[in-house]
């Protein structure tokens, strides 16, 4: 009835104040998988692709864990989450009664929309509630011949070959399901339903251990706000100390970068932003040094191969060579190739293979060019508007010309 209630409430004020759904939703307490946002002439465009997470939750929101869970994305999830839970509830409640059921449903709709944020991911509905009930009653049917007649054979299949199916489709790329929610609830049902009613149910040892855990629920909300171990985590947290006063402190800013780095390597945008601030700070040699180390990680990325070209081509003869210096040190004997690429705009491929980057050395003769001839290569946007990279930058011509920029 509150998930119908809040539903209809939010369908109502989308519609009377012409307001999308998801806004009016994040305002009255769902959790959703937010972008950064730009304003540019008037219109809002997505700033960081790769850029995407739960952020009123890392801002320190933790409310919402409790109450996202009354939201539903539209009224077909609502009318079969809502009808799951009524079903299977019903059956539960009558085998715990109504103080066992008020013990169960807190940590049964908390630990699911945990399970998603400790991903990085966004998480409505009482979908995990729902398995949470399908995983107990799974259990109860083995020891409980009034539950085994209640919930048929058919109905407890059903309920976990959805479980299944909603994996197989994540798989398949048809959809971003919380598996993890599912997973976690139906677990954890089957956990307490094991613990209370299984074998051995009278073993106080246990039961008092599993009781105990429950306080375990308290640090876990804590660490979900600030989830260290994502990557796009500190790059967000990067970002904060960039729109505040402390963005003066780099050393701040690169710490933030260089953990979400460390984390998640294939953060194509967050090396690109340490190399850029690098650069605002007039620090040439270490935004090189940035940008050829996320070249290793990832050699396949064209806008790193086009940030490292566009730094070259602002090099003196001396930073040059420090910079040639660096390369050698980061990719060894294939740092030539590389150079090569940078300078005459060729590419290489992650999956080169011994004889493919000789054919490529054979094909392209580098003594045609001097050591240290700057390469006239086409200004091209270092951030395309591909998905896991930055949002396109308008081209620049030789009237606009802005102070202290080099055209």
């Amino acid at each position: 009835m509150i998930c119908a209630a809040v539903f209809v409430s939010c369908s109502l004020q989308a519609i009377l104040n012409h307001e999308r759904f998801e806004d009016v939703q994040r305002e009255w307490g769902a959790i959703q998988s937010l972008d950064l946002i730009e304003i540019h002439d008037g219109i809002q465009r997505v700033k960081e692709l790769e850029l995407t997470g739960p952020f009123d939750v890392w801002d320190g929101q933790w409310w919402r864990i409790p109450t996202t869970v009354f939201h539903h994305g539209d009224l077909l999830h609502l009318v079969l989450v809502g009808g799951a839970v009524w079903y299977l509830g019903r059956r539960l409640e009558s085998r715990w009664g109504r103080l066992g059921m008020a013990l169960f449903l807190p940590p049964a709709i908390c630990l699911p929309v945990l399970a998603e944020l400790s991903l990085g991911q966004a998480s409505i509905g009482l979908s995990g509630l729902a398995c949470a009930m399908l995983g107990a009653l799974v259990v109860l049917r083995r020891f409980d011949s009034k539950v085994a007649a209640e919930v048929p054979r058919e109905i407890a299949q059903l309920g976990m070959l959805a479980i299944v199916v909603c994996w197989l489709a994540t798989l398949s790329g048809y959809g971003s399901l919380m598996n993890a929610a599912h997973a976690t609830g139906f677990s954890y049902g089957a956990l307490i339903a094991w613990t209370f009613n299984g074998p051995g149910k009278r073993v106080m040892m246990r039961r008092g251990a599993v009781v105990l855990a429950h306080l375990a629920l308290l640090p876990v909300l804590f660490s979900v706000t600030r989830p260290v171990w994502i990557g796009r985590y500190h790059w967000y947290q990067a970002l904060s100390i960039r729109t505040s006063l402390a963005y003066e402190d780099l050393e701040a800013y690169e710490q933030s970068l260089d953990w979400a780095t460390r984390c998640d390597p294939s953060l194509i945008g967050a090396w690109l932003q340490w190399s850029l601030a690098l650069e605002s700070h007039e620090n040439l040699a270490a935004a090189w040094k940035r940008t050829i180390n996320g070249l290793v990680l990832n050699p396949s990325s064209q806008p790193l191969i086009e940030n490292a070209r566009r730094l070259w081509r602002h090099l003196d003869s001396e930073q040059r060579r420090d910079a040639e210096r660096i390369l050698a040190r980061f990719f060894g004997a294939r740092s030539e190739v590389w150079l090569s690429t940078i300078r005459a705009g060729a590419t290489v491929s992650s999956q080169d293979s011994n004889e493919e980057v000789r054919k490529f050395e054979d094909a392209l003769d580098i003594g045609e060019f001097s050591l240290h001839q700057q390469v006239e290569l086409r200004l091209e946007n270092v951030f395309p508007a591909q998905p896991n990279q930055q949002a396109p930058m308008d081209p620049v011509d030789g009237n606009d010309a802005v102070e202290g920029e080099t055209l």
